[in-house]
């Protein structure tokens, strides 16, 4: 068993040196060393009870407690037990005699309180009969009085259906004029909205708007070809483009304002003008780059 424990401690030094020197293998070393360790104290455990059995102990936390108890002869700590555990037997005994005896007492008391109270049941049983009797009766009284009572409301009921029949027939009318009218007005306003809608589109698209990108307002083609222009292409910085009418020839003249690094390493802001076609978005010309 020494020999084992001494192959398990040269086994866990294996593993710590493989963790700590051999930089592409230290999981494997960390693995290593953790399950020789482990294995130590599985090792260790089964010594330490072997050797408490030896000793006549019944395992090792047995012969912890003797220890701590300050009793170091195995045959005593038997007897020391046995006689404990035949003192917690006797106090057991008599614990449930005398629990037994309570109980005797508390189901003879039960017994008594549940004679009175059926008793009570029974007078009670016998006075909600007679008031039950009382209270049909003057169910049957009170039903008789709705009943008459039911009959006039129903009289009153129809007469107040058939007014408001009359009445939800006026405004039924009602409600159609005012629905005709109300689709008319709608009629109206959707020719209205179409008409602005396709003014605003016609102005729009003299402007080049449906050329411009929704995402930075900027003419693609244009943006691209003056940033393959630059010095330095991933320092370009879009501000904002504005486009003119379009033209007799069909082209709108765009001005392009931007930043850009310049060759001692600061931002410039710099404005390049061109023409594009308002029917293709194609870039026609670039007149200067400032």
């Amino acid at each position: 068993m020494m020999f084992i424990a001494f192959a398990l401690v040269v086994s866990f030094s294996v593993g710590v040196v493989i963790l700590v020197f051999r930089k592409g293998k230290r999981r494997f070393g960390l693995f290593w060393a953790l399950g020789s360790f482990a294995l130590f104290m599985v090792v260790a455990m089964v010594n330490a009870s072997n050797e408490a059995r030896e000793k006549g102990f019944e395992s090792y936390s047995d012969l912890m407690d003797a220890q701590r108890a300050g009793v170091s002869d195995a045959k005593q700590w038997s007897d020391r037990k046995a006689a404990k555990l035949a003192a917690a037997q006797e106090q057991k005994k008599a614990e449930e005699a005398k629990a037994a005896a309570a109980a005797e007492a508390v189901k003879a008391e039960a017994d008594r309180k549940a004679a009175e109270v059926a008793a009570q049941a029974q007078a009670a049983k016998d006075e909600a009969d007679r008031k039950a009797a009382e209270v049909a009766a003057q169910a049957q009284a009170a039903k008789d009085e709705a009943d008459r009572k039911a009959a006039e409301v129903a009289a009153q009921a129809q007469a107040a259906k058939d007014e408001a029949d009359r009445k939800a027939a006026e405004v039924a009318a009602q409600a159609q004029a005012a629905k005709d009218e109300a689709d008319r007005k709608a009629a109206e306003a959707v020719a209205t909205a179409r008409a602005i809608k396709e003014a605003k589109e016609a102005k729009d698209r003299r402007f080049g708007l449906h050329c411009l990108s929704e995402w930075d307002g900027s003419l693609s083609e244009f943006r691209d070809t003056i940033q393959n222009m630059m010095r330095e292409p991933s320092s370009f910085e879009h501000i904002e483009t504005r486009v003119m009418s379009v033209d007799a020839k069909g082209n709108n003249k765009v001005l392009m304002k931007y930043r850009s690094r310049n060759g001692f390493g600061g931002m410039n802001v710099a404005v390049a003008i061109g023409e594009f076609s308002n029917s293709t978005c194609k870039v026609v010309s670039i007149e200067s780059v400032e």
